[in-house]
Parts: structure tokens; C-alpha cells; sequence
């Protein structure tokens, strides 16, 4: 998968994100109806209606939401006839591949893993029926590994949260909370003064060795840690620190057999013309737009 292609996705998963978290949380989530006039919000002596709101977010996310679904449902019943299948090894390796290499599986995106993973597999499974028909010799593919052999080695990498705060004082009160069973996530949201993580529950997605975002600190601990552990304060550039393993990667060379079929796939792609996506089978699959 190229980084444009995965960017595409990134953006694709956002836009479904905030739609779908507007839409389902009150006061959004029941059809309009008698409530189209009842106000969400007032400036002043001037109201805001969910009427408006309803409108708003239809005109700037409603056509790329619905050609999001549309082409999601190609692929499914394209790939389904076709009887092209996404194994569950492949999903994990290409998963792991975009959390330590590419940089770009961000917090929104390990939030909502579930989704992402969807929309990872629909993207595998859009990629198959594009090089159905596409050849690339093994002799091909295997001299692409072994020119390569450094894409195809993770580090080890650390999903984390982390909670920052001004003190060692304020650091020892928030471990004594986590210790009486208190939320992580919920703490950080309240109480870190990282305020970009805190709005994600503490979320600073996926570290490696070679990260310069963070303090070097953070891989030392998080290394010491077990999934769904909680290190002890420590002291970094600005504050105190705490952190939460999500997950752990164990870095690892993949040998040739386990990405063979991943490169042949990216071969194909890289000799296909025009832009990637599912418009090459609505036709086929009877599109009909009534938007």
C-alpha cells in the first residue's frame, strides 16, 4: 500500500469519524422530524437548530461520506463474486506494517480500531480485484525483497497515552487515582496539559527508537511495561509524565514467504494506469446516484 493510498484512507476514516460521532450523539441522533426546529446551540439571541446543523454537515461531508459507503459496497460485492478474500494473517501483517513504518496510523485511527481495520481490508481487497489479471514473475518479487530487505523489517514499537502535568506533587496524586481503579484515559483528558492528546483520552499514538516527537524517556519505560500497564511519574523537558502501554509490537525481519504476496500486489499496482479506486466497477455493480 502506498502512503497516498493509506493517506486517502486516514482521510476517508476521519470524515466518517466526526460524521458518525455527530450523528449519534445526542442532540443528533434522532431523525429530524418534529425536533427540526429545537435548538443546539444560541448565540446571543440568535438560535442554532439541528435543522441547520443537519444541513451544514450534509453540504460538507455528505458527498465524500456517501461515496465512501458506495464504493465500500463495490469492493464487498465485487470481491464476493470474484470469491477474493482478505486472510486474517494478511490484515495483521499490513496492519503492522502501516503502525511501525509508514508513520501515518494516527491517534484517530487507533481509536476506532475496529473501523480502521475495515477500511484497511476493503482497501487489500479493492487493490486484489484491480491485479486480478496481473502477472509478476516470483523471480521479480523475490529480487524486489532482497534489494529491499529494510521495508520489510519493523521496529519495536509502542502503542502509548500518556498524562502531563506541571509537578511531581500533581504526577504522585494522578498514580494514587490510577491505583484506586480510576480511568487513564479519562484522567488524561482532565488532567493532562498535553492538550492534543488530551482530547484523544491520552492517546500519542505509535513510538519507535527513532521518534523525535517525545522525550527519549518514554521507549526506556515503555520497554519495561505490559499491555495495559501504567508506569511511575518521571520527569521530563516541561513536567511530570506518566504512560500507558496499548500495545507492543515486537520488532521482527519478515521473511521473504510472509510478504510475498504484498509485494506482488504493490508490483502490479505500480503498473497499473490512471487513479486506484472502486469507479472501475460501478458499471458493473449497476451504480445509480440519486444525491
Amino acid at each position: 500500500m502506498s502512503k497516498k493510498q493509506l493517506l486517502a484512507i486516514i482521510a476517508l476514516l476521519m470524515i466518517a469519524n466526526l460524521v458518525t460521532l455527530l450523528l449519534t450523539t445526542k442532540p443528533f441522533s434522532s431523525n429530524l422530524g418534529d425536533s427540526a426546529n429545537e435548538e443546539v446551540a444560541t448565540v446571543g439571541k440568535t438560535k442554532i437548530t439541528r435543522e441547520q446543523l443537519w444541513r451544514e454537515l450534509e453540504r460538507r461531508y455528505g458527498k465524500e461520506t456517501l461515496t465512501q459507503l458506495v464504493n465500500h459496497e463495490v469492493v464487498s460485492q465485487t470481491a464476493e463474486e470474484l470469491d477474493v478474500t482478505v486472510s486474517d494473517r494478511e490484515l495483521k501483517t499490513e496492519l503492522i506494517f502501516i503502525k511501525t513504518l509508514y508513520g501515518s496510523y494516527d491517534q484517530k485511527a487507533a481509536q476506532n480500531e475496529k473501523e480502521w481495520e475495515k477500511q484497511i481490508k476493503n482497501n487489500i481487497l479493492l487493490q486484489k480485484l484491480l491485479v486480478k489479471d496481473v502477472k509478476v514473475s516470483e523471480d521479480k518479487v523475490r529480487q524486489t525483497y532482497d534489494q529491499n530487505l529494510q521495508d520489510y523489517k519493523v521496529p519495536t514499537t509502542y502503542h502509548l497515552a500518556h498524562i502531563v502535568v506541571d509537578t511531581k506533587k500533581e504526577a504522585k496524586q494522578i498514580e494514587k487515582e490510577l491505583k484506586e481503579g480510576a480511568s487513564f484515559g479519562a484522567l488524561a483528558s482532565e488532567k493532562s496539559t498535553d492538550e492534543h492528546s488530551a482530547s484523544l483520552r491520552g492517546d500519542i499514538g505509535y513510538l519507535t527508537k527513532k521518534q523525535t516527537h517525545y522525550d527519549e524517556k518514554y521507549i526506556q519505560k515503555a520497554a519495561q511495561l505490559k499491555k495495559g500497564e501504567y508506569s511511575k511519574p518521571f520527569k521530563v523537558d516541561g513536567g511530570y509524565s506518566i504512560l500507558y502501554l496499548h500495545e507492543k509490537i515486537k520488532g521482527k525481519q519478515y521473511p521473504f514467504k510472509e510478504v510475498k504476496s504484498m509485494i506482488a500486489r504493490q508490483l502490479a499496482l505500480a503498473e497499473m494506469p490512471g487513479a486506484l479506486t472502486a469507479e472501475y466497477f460501478w458499471h458493473e455493480r449497476d451504480v445509480k446516484w440519486k444525491y
